[in-house]
């Protein structure tokens, strides 16, 4: 089984981390060639986060509708949503935390991996080579960001 893992594209404002916010893509994010995909991903199912900058993404680049799942979201930061980035860093504030502590009213780093990890279980369960669309940088930093 392969999972083919795309970030979103390119928001409108990149001085803060959005975590959960619904922040739109910027206008001419997905303006030009769209990026070849594998040829398994014109028949697999395609996932997203429920942002409407990955649904976004992933029906320019799948031509097709997403199946939303919250799993997919950011990880929720709670009081530290739309924390600046650290212009000597070009990286959140949040990054300083450690993994294994929330910020207040958010959720561990910990957390985050647990609930994506169900979800790889379930699409390993159900055999194919999905698409998904969600957020973060690393990830997406090894599969090639959607633009």
């Amino acid at each position: 089984m392969r999972i083919l893992l795309v970030r979103h594209a390119r928001v409108g404002k990149q001085e803060k981390h959005y975590g959960t916010a619904d922040v739109p893509l910027a206008p001419d994010a997905l303006i030009g060639k769209r990026p070849r995909l594998p040829p398994q991903a014109a028949e697999a199912a395609v996932y997203s986060s429920p942002s409407s900058r990955a649904v976004q993404t992933a029906r320019w680049l799948t031509g097709k509708d997403p199946r939303i799942d919250p799993r997919l979201e950011e990880r929720r930061l709670g009081d530290m949503e739309e924390a600046a980035v650290d212009p000597s860093t070009d990286r959140p504030n949040y990054c300083a935390i450690p993994p294994d502590v929330a910020p207040p009213n958010g959720e561990t780093f910990f957390d985050l991996s647990e609930r994506v990890r169900k979800f790889c279980i379930e699409l390993i369960a159900l055999g194919n080579d999905p698409t998904c669309v969600t957020h973060g940088r690393r990830a997406s930093s090894r599969t090639g960001p959607a633009r």
